[in-house]
């Protein structure tokens, strides 16, 4: 049909590497979902969470007690309990090429992003790891050398005293070296009242900071990455219905709360940690291209929390119905060598 040629030769080209290579998505075999750096700004997509708005099949939620975590679920199948550190998803997280192992901090604020690949579907033979429903994987920007000096900021403020920051900068250092920098800053004030404790509670504070240098010559590229976040927020007020038809004790237990009125006497919080190193080693033979990617992690996660939103056993009387607490760190290494090329 030369009318359906004409509009696919106007679709503005994707380039994206589901397959381990470059490659218009528009060629490449396989059920992807691909946002570069201008539909993500149009879509409003700031974090992992704001996804599940433009991808079929994808749901996610944050976790119990902090907002850095995430529950996820692709093609019917995932995993409910993200939050605990032996958990791991059916569907995985990569951020430049590199898997990040737990769900406890996958909710990332996109910074600096170039794009955003959601690969539907087992991904057990090109991803290593057998990623049973799919694949989730976020490429941040490289430092060109020779290129100019440019950078970003942005500011925004919204309900609950709710702060934005952001900013990045990246430039040449030399004919062969560049170096980025990016960091954000994040807070919101308290959205909920906690009846038993008297006070408000919400108030949640996020920052991150990553630097990247690359160095290029004909045949080889070398790319350096560090990176360091920080979440800390003191609960969700979790509320739950009516305790009575739970327990059948009608008359002992009152209602939990209302909305946004939870009742538990606990100190609930959501504390979680992340930094991390990655070197990735580029060099072209020709024929065929070899990549070295190692990569070192670690993560510190804790948080607790009521599930129940706390019970009023007596006027003004309050216990935990489901306290839960959590007190985990992670460290994770990789080192992955890819051979890459084209035959027959």
């Amino acid at each position: 049909n030369p009318a359906l040629a004409q509009q696919t030769e106007g679709l503005e080209e994707i380039v994206v590497t589901a397959e381990r290579r470059e490659s218009n998505v528009q060629d490449t075999p396989i059920a992807v979902s691909a946002f570069d750096e201008s539909t993500l700004e149009a879509r409003g997509v700031i974090r992992t969470l704001d996804l599940q708005n433009s991808v079929p099949g994808l749901f996610l939620y944050t976790g119990a007690a902090n907002q850095s975590m995430l529950n996820v679920y692709m093609r019917g199948a995932g995993e409910q309990t993200g939050a605990m550190v032996t958990s791991e998803s059916a569907v995985s997280f990569y951020v430049d090429d590199f898997y990040r192992g737990r769900l406890s901090g996958a909710n990332t604020e996109f910074l600096d992003m170039e794009r955003v690949e959601v690969l539907r579907g087992p991904q057990g033979t090109l991803y290593g790891r057998n990623s049973m429903t799919g694949a989730i994987m976020m490429y941040t920007k490289k430092p060109r050398p020779g290129a100019d000096f440019a950078g970003q900021v942005s500011a925004e403020y919204g309900e609950h005293d709710t702060v934005r920051l952001r900013g990045t900068l990246s430039g040449s250092l030399g004919q062969t070296l560049a170096g980025s920098i990016s960091a954000f800053y994040a807070e919101n004030g308290p959205y909920y009242f906690n009846r038993a404790r008297k006070e408000d509670r919400g108030d949640r504070e996020m920052y991150g900071v990553r630097g990247k240098l690359a160095w290029e010559s004909d045949s080889t590229q070398v790319v350096a990455s560090a990176y360091y976040t920080s979440n800390e927020e003191d609960g969700r007020g979790w509320v739950t219905t009516n305790a009575e038809s739970i327990t059948g004790r009608p008359g002992v237990f009152r209602l939990t709360g209302g909305f946004r009125q939870p009742q538990s006497p606990i100190d609930e919080l959501g504390d979680n940690v992340q930094s991390g190193a990655t070197l990735t080693i580029t060099h072209d033979f020709g024929c065929f291209t070899l990549k070295s990617l190692t990569g070192y992690f670690d993560q510190s996660d804790d948080w607790r929390t009521d599930l129940s939103g706390g019970l009023e056993v007596a006027p003004n009387v309050f216990i935990a119905g489901v306290n839960r607490l959590s007190v985990s760190d992670h460290t994770q290494g990789s080192q992955e060598l890819q051979l890459q090329g084209t035959s027959f």
